[in-house]
């Protein structure tokens, strides 16, 4: 009567291919998901400066988004309604009022420290750089007059 199975070799073979593979692919992942990082994190400092440019609009006041390039950083504030005068910002009440963190892989990169955006429909004109350390870039870039926010992938 014959055994039926494998044998020692076969199974020792195909752990080393096992192995083999999974040695290819974790640095192409690790790629991958710092990739990931780059495009969540602009979306999200996108996401967050098109929502302070439609408050600036109905609420009539000046928003502004700041950006902490040193500590990898970034939040909102608005103009206090008792201080037209003065300039002075305020936090944001909600979950867009928080500090937003970038992952430790990603580095920011500007040279003004914010973004105002106006109650007419304009911000600054601010160009933002996020680097991961794959050495991938998104530009993120405000139009001024017409105060959109864009990504642009290299």
């Amino acid at each position: 009567m014959r055994k039926v199975g494998f044998t020692f070799i076969e199974l020792m073979l195909v752990t080393a291919i096992i192995g083999i593979l999974a040695g290819l692919s974790i640095p192409l992942f690790r790629r991958t998901f710092s990739d990931i990082q780059l495009t969540t994190s602009s979306q999200g400092i996108v996401s967050l400066a098109r929502y302070a440019r439609q408050r600036a609009i109905i609420e009539r006041s000046p928003y502004r988004l700041n950006l902490d390039v040193d500590k990898n950083r970034y939040w909102l504030n608005r103009l206090k309604l008792s201080s037209k005068e003065d300039r002075e910002f305020e936090d944001v009440e909600g979950k867009f009022g928080k500090v937003y963190f970038l992952p430790r892989e990603i580095t920011i990169f500007s040279k003004s420290p914010h973004i105002s955006f106006y109650p007419d429909g304009s911000s600054d004109k601010v160009n933002i750089s996020l680097t991961n350390v794959n050495g991938k870039t998104n530009k993120l870039t405000t139009k001024g007059p017409r105060g959109s926010v864009k990504i642009i992938t290299e």
